[in-house]
């Protein structure tokens, strides 16, 4: 059940965002990125990197991806976001660290697997899911705000409603809305103002400060009723999050690094669904026990150990390749003149594909091994097939016959 919340607050993410991405731009920079002060992107932009810092302005929406795989690999290495400049559309953003200090004019829905900091303002809603969330005092949002976290403090000034689930809640600033807050350990700073109501779910009694001000009523919310134990907490929505974005991250890298390899294989999985679907099957059946049977002899110990690992390369990569071919063929039938954007392409597959698995048993496991043997079917297709399409010229015309001889010559 865990996997399936978590799988679900990343579609509601992500799919509103990919929605209306035929004139977006995509652009993977190795290394730190930086927008500067003087720069303004003109249309919708997809922009993976290390780190990215924006001091800049955006017309339009902004879909920003640190290298957070590699934050997870080198400790030393954050993956972060800064966003300093302005953006008039929305804003999606997800690494390690988060921080936005300039200006959204619309929505803004920030993700960190870390922290995420926000001192700046957002002209609609802001939705952020972190470790550590921080609305400062000098940060602004002028609609709703909704806060997942293992720690939250929010002591801004919030125009809507504020709702909070963490595992311990520090409030202040001002509300103009409702206030709902679930949570273990609930603080709320003196001088707090809120306009509506302030609903809470704690373990105890919540007793207030004079100092704070409710101008609606203060409720206690009772628990739900007991249920079946659903394994749902936050760490397990911030794995598999993690997860998530690992294996976009991971699919992007493989379409970019070994772009041939990988558009053959999604090209051979849409030549013949059945086939791959064999060819994964028997490639899943033999390989590993092809690797067990060399595993028992002495010279062929490094080609099993081979084997096992090229086993599992291609095991984890399968959906990447089935998410591309999925999203390729979901765009061309919405939109046949849509063009291909690489990232947004393999995340709205990888999301269908994460849905999919998720469903109860056996539907989900059913989804998983067809997955699995399609895209290494695709992909040991790729490897089997020696075609390789190359440009070849146009024969030259034939060169004119030769001028019959002269008569007396």
């Amino acid at each position: 059940m865990a996997r399936n919340g978590s799988i679900l607050i990343l579609a509601i993410l992500l799919l509103a965002g990919i929605a209306g991405t035929s004139h977006a731009s995509f652009e993977r920079v190795p290394g730190d990125f930086v927008l500067a002060s003087n720069v303004t992107l003109r249309s919708e932009t997809w922009m993976q990197a290390h780190t990215l810092t924006l001091y800049g302005s955006a017309e339009d929406d902004l879909f920003l991806l640190s290298d957070i795989g590699a934050s997870m690999a080198t400790t030393n290495a954050i993956a972060s976001v800064r966003l300093g400049g302005t953006v008039a559309a929305d804003v999606w953003a997800l690494g390690d660290d988060v921080e936005l200090s300039g200006t959204v004019g619309a929505h803004a829905r920030l993700a960190g697997l870390r922290t995420v900091h926000v001192t700046g303002t957002v002209g609609r809603n802001l939705m952020v899911i972190a470790s550590s969330v921080h609305l400062d005092e000098g940060s602004s949002v002028t609609g709703a705000v909704t806060v997942i976290a293992r720690d939250a403090i929010t002591e801004g000034r919030v125009g809507g409603d504020l709702n909070v689930r963490a595992q311990k809640a520090v409030l202040g600033g001002r509300v103009d809305g409702n206030v709902v807050v679930t949570s273990a350990d609930i603080t709320v700073l003196p001088g707090m103002q809120i306009g509506g109501d302030f609903s809470y779910l704690a373990s105890q009694d919540l007793v207030l400060d004079s100092r704070v001000k409710v101008g609606g009523k203060l409720v206690r919310l009772a628990p739900p009723a007991a249920t079946e134990p659903t394994g749902f907490t936050l760490d397990a929505l911030i794995l598999q999050t993690a997860l998530f974005l690992s294996a976009l991250l991971a699919a992007v890298l493989l379409f970019n690094l070994l772009p041939t390899f990988a558009f053959h294989s999604v090209d051979r999985l849409g030549q013949s669904v059945w086939r791959s679907l064999l060819l994964g099957f028997a490639a899943c059946a033999l390989i590993p026990m092809t690797a067990v049977l060399l595993l028992f002899t002495v010279v062929g110990i490094p080609l099993g150990v081979m084997l096992l690992l090229v086993y599992g390369l291609l095991i984890y990569f399968s959906k990447a390749i089935v998410a591309f071919h999925l999203a390729h063929r979901l765009i061309r039938h919405l939109n046949p003149n849509a063009p291909m954007v690489l990232m947004p392409s393999l995340a709205l597959g990888l999301i269908i594909l994460y849905i999919a698995v998720n469903l109860p048993f056996p539907i989900g496991t059913a989804a998983w091994l067809a997955i699995t043997f399609l895209g290494v079917g695709g992909m040991v297709g790729a490897m089997l097939d020696r075609r390789v399409p190359v440009l070849t010229a146009q024969p030259a015309a034939p060169p004119p016959p030769p001028p019959p001889p002269l008569p007396g010559i």
